[in-house]
């Protein structure tokens, strides 16, 4: 085996692919030193060097002397005779039914090209069909050339495969001298050394034209030393990508094993090379926006075996494990998320569905050992790659925690605080006997006014509107149970209104008749106020679960804008509200509801240095106004002067300010601290929406964009290209294509460098752009080849266009750093005629208009037209 750039490459039982790939250099032996048309017989003293050649072969070969001894034989003979080589050279064949001397006769005595003789194989004594080739004269000593006859058909010499082949080969003598070539050969040298190949010629002489001329002789020589050589080299050659070149020395030995030349291979591997060069561009921009994401985020990749494995992780990630991540690289999701199940079941929703998924989960770090909490995007990037960003949540976590325990605190106080103890009356005023001390915090009135009703029977304290109810709920607790318990209204001595907690039993006299009642009687407003506050917060809660889950399935910015207010509105009651996005030294109303001509503020735009919105930027919370017409600072700006109650929001995104929420009453003083905190969570759940839509908006941008000039790549104007086409054809309409070259912008590159051809592409596309109408179509077709797509246009307006733009383009120079080059171009106009039945033909039609006018001097257009023979 021979190594060759660490893998491995077998000698012998080469494929009929590979078999192909090196013919040609037995073509010239055969066809060039011994089948010529002038002599049956022929001198071939190098025969030798062709026998590692036969050994590729998969047909048996074999060369006899004239004393039917054995001279060589390839390795398909001696595999299929189960011996070695070295067993068998320098003995007699076993033919069938005829000795040597019977077979030699009939080769002299043959009427035709075509005689064919029967071995034996040995070991299953199967009959060889083998066809004598030719007679050779090797160092005035005669030979007879055999071949299998037609068991593999594809494996025969063809001369076509010589010069058709795309790859190169060239033959060296032992004496560095040139033997043959073909005609790819001659190409690739006169490419990377510009001179022509020359049988007969000392190969060193071409070595000293090419670059790096000392690697090459280093492998020509080892290859001269018997051992097989493959590398890979690189050469400028002026066009926009470099010509990547694979070299193949191969040894050619004798029986002796000595070498007695080397044939070289030379493939042309520019187009895989230049591919890998392009993904890794991409691979580069991807990387760089995925690094700077600020929230841990790792890449997991699905394998062909369904395996999902840890591919990559972003610096973040990095951070957060204190560099340990890495050790976890390729490792599997059961593996990574062992004690998560909840990740792993949903890591592979997203890879079946394809719908981003989120979540909050508390996890222990498989690299750290932490426990944190964490708040999870799931976003399928491909079939294969699935991005997970983990926002670090512990700290929110813990204070929800800690509010819920003091909120319970809280609960726990309220139910113990001191009320007012009584003994009253069972009439219908409630007559107070006893009372004690508390009533005076509860109602306001001492003891003593209440008692016996001096001042005012407790009665008439009872709010009006519970009353009735009381009076109810008392008679049917005390029916039953002999007790009640009961919520109600109080109002006290100072008309403040209190929600209070009662319980009580009746008292019976000796006759077993409720005279009295004892109980007591405790506020419990606070208590009342924070459960509503709490169905208050409850309600709002769901709502923004609900809502924001709406609003992240969704990844197209724009209809994430046009839903944030839908989603505040179920939320948050608001008169009118408006949702701003940060643009440079401006924010720009970017969605609105409510306003008396909401569609004239959209895109309307105002300076970030309000004086409010600088407010809400330096305490980075949100900002209550109990009445914005109060208020100096507030601008009254078209649909704002009904406004009264105001607050604004911050809308914030790693400590970055993305824009604000402006949300609006008309009562003033209608929002409260709660409601800016509700408000303050939206705002922030919202945020990561329209960043993971701006990401997606860019990933969709990239996929369809050529990435100098930022208008559509090959591949999507393809397929633009191919809708307009269907519709062109179904309703009958015209539909052209130009067909443009920049002349002559190699010259640009190579003599103001490849930035300035860059630049020449970029402006060249806003010409472009500045005559086109938005519904015609401009793409980069390929290095300075570029497409459009005329919809509704016959022949004679796109050959118009066409000279336009040859105008534009010509008439003024383009702005470079070092120079205001000239440039011109040439187009080719195609229409959608009735006998075009497919897109590629339209495109075809446009490319050889194009190429006739590049024939007729450039800077023209031309319009394809039928040729009349």
């Amino acid at each position: 085996m021979i190594k060759s750039w660490g893998c491995k490459i077998p000698k012998s039982g080469v494929s009929l692919a590979v078999l192909i790939d090196i013919l040609w250099y037995i073509e010239l032996i055969l066809y060039n030193q011994f089948m010529s048309n002038s002599a049956e017989e022929n001198q071939l003293n190098n025969i030798p060097n062709i026998f590692p050649f036969w050994n590729l072969l998969k047909d048996i070969i074999l060369l006899v002397d004239e004393s039917g001894v054995i001279s060589f034989a390839n390795t398909e003979f001696t595999k299929l005779m189960e011996v070695d080589y070295q067993d068998i050279q320098n003995t007699q064949l076993n033919w069938c039914d005829l000795n040597w001397v019977d077979i030699k006769e009939k080769i002299e005595k043959r009427t035709d090209s075509n005689i064919y003789f029967d071995l034996i194989e040995c070991s299953s004594e199967k009959k060889i069909n083998l066809q004598f080739v030719q007679k050779l004269q090797i160092e005035e000593k005669e030979y007879y050339l055999f071949q299998e006859h037609a068991r593999n058909e594809d494996t025969y010499l063809s001369r076509a495969l010589l010069n058709n082949s795309e790859i190169g080969f060239i033959s060296i003598n032992k004496d560095y001298q040139i033997d043959a070539f073909n005609q790819a050969a001659q190409k690739i040298t006169c490419l990377i050394s510009g001179k022509e190949l020359r049988t007969g010629v000392d190969f060193n002489e071409y070595l000293e034209q090419i670059p790096h001329q000392t690697t090459f002789e280093k492998h020509c020589s080892t290859a001269f030393s018997g051992e097989y050589v493959v590398f890979v080299q690189n050469f400028r050659t002026g066009n926009k990508y470099d010509c990547w070149l694979e070299f193949q020395f191969n040894p050619i030995t004798q029986t002796s094993k000595q070498v007695s030349g080397v044939a070289v291979i030379i493939r042309d591997i520019s187009v895989y090379k230049n591919s890998e060069f392009e993904i890794s561009q991409s691979e580069k921009i991807f990387r760089n926006t995925f690094n700077n994401i600020n929230d841990p985020a790792l890449l997991w990749q699905k394998k062909e075996d369904g395996q999902i494995v840890l591919s990559t992780h972003n610096n973040a990630a990095n951070a957060l494990s204190r560099g340990k991540i890495t050790a976890w690289l390729g490792t599997t999701i059961e593996q990574f998320y062992v004690e998560s199940q909840n990740i792993q079941n949903i890591i592979l929703e997203v890879f079946l569905s394809g719908n981003k998924q989120s979540g909050e989960f508390l996890i222990k770090l498989i690299t750290t050992g932490e426990e944190k909490w964490f708040s999870f995007d799931f976003i399928l990037i491909s079939p294969e790659i699935l991005l997970e960003i983990a926002e670090d949540i512990t700290d929110r976590k813990n204070a929800q925690i800690v509010l819920a325990e003091k909120q319970r605190q809280y609960e726990t106080l309220l139910k113990n605080l001191p009320g007012m103890a009584y003994r009253c009356k069972y009439d219908n005023k409630w007559t107070m006997e006893f009372v004690s001390e508390g009533s005076i915090d509860l109602t306001g009135y001492a003891p003593h006014e209440l008692n016996s009703n001096k001042k005012v029977a407790f009665v008439e304290i009872i709010h009006p509107f519970d009353r009735e109810m009381v009076w109810q709920k008392i008679q049917k607790g005390l029916e039953h149970q002999k007790s009640f318990e009961i919520i109600y209204r109080i109002v006290t001595k100072d008309k403040e209104e209190k929600w209070v907690w009662e319980r009580g039993q009746g008292i019976e006299n000796a006759q077993g008749e409720i005279f009295a009642l004892e109980g007591f009687i405790s506020d419990i407003t606070e208590r009342i106020e924070s459960e509503n506050k709490v169905e208050k917060a409850r309600r709002q809660a769901e709502a923004l679960q609900e809502a924001m889950s709406e609003l992240a399935s969704r990844l197209d910015l724009s209809q994430v804008l046009q839903r944030i207010l839908l989603t505040l509105k179920k939320i948050l009651e608001f008169d009118s509200a408006a949702l701003f996005l940060k643009e440079n030294d401006t924010v720009k109303i970017v969605a609105a509801r409510g306003f008396t001509n909401t569609g004239r503020l959209i895109n309307k735009t105002f300076p970030i240095n309000n004086s409010l919105l600088e407010e809400v930027q330096i305490i980075g919370k949100p900002l209550i106004l109990e009445d914005a017409q109060l208020d100096s600072r507030y601008e009254r700006w078209e649909g704002a002067t009904q406004v009264r109650g105001w607050l604004c929001v911050p809308i914030m995104r790693h400590k970055q300010i993305l824009g604000f929420l402006t949300i609006d009453s008309y009562q003033p003083g209608t929002y409260k601290h709660e409601d800016a905190v509700i408000a303050q969570t939206f705002a922030d759940e919202a945020a990561i929406v329209i960043e993971n839509a701006r990401l997606y908006e860019t990933a969709q941008k990239m996929a369809i964009s050529d990435g100098l000039t930022n208008i559509f790549n090959r591949r999507h104007f393809y397929e633009v290209a191919k809708m307009e086409f269907e519709r062109s054809q179904r309703y009958k309409t015209p539909l052209s294509v130009i067909m443009i070259d920049i002349d002559h912008f190699k010259y640009i590159n190579d003599t103001y460098g490849h930035s300035a051809g860059d630049q020449v592409l970029i402006q060249f596309v806003e010409r472009m752009k500045a005559e086109l109408r938005n519904t015609d179509i401009l793409s980069r077709y390929g290095g300075e080849e570029f497409a459009i797509l005329l919809p509704e246009t016959d022949m004679e307006e796109a050959l118009q266009v066409a000279e336009r733009l040859r105008n534009v383009v010509a008439k003024e120079p383009f702005n470079l750093q070092t120079a205001k080059p000239y440039i011109t171009i040439s187009l080719g106009v195609a229409l959608n005629e009735q006998d075009v039945t497919m897109l590629d033909l339209l495109i075809d039609r446009s490319d050889k208009a194009l190429y006739e006018s590049k024939q007729f001097g450039r800077n023209r257009v031309r319009g394809w037209r039928r040729v009349i023979n």
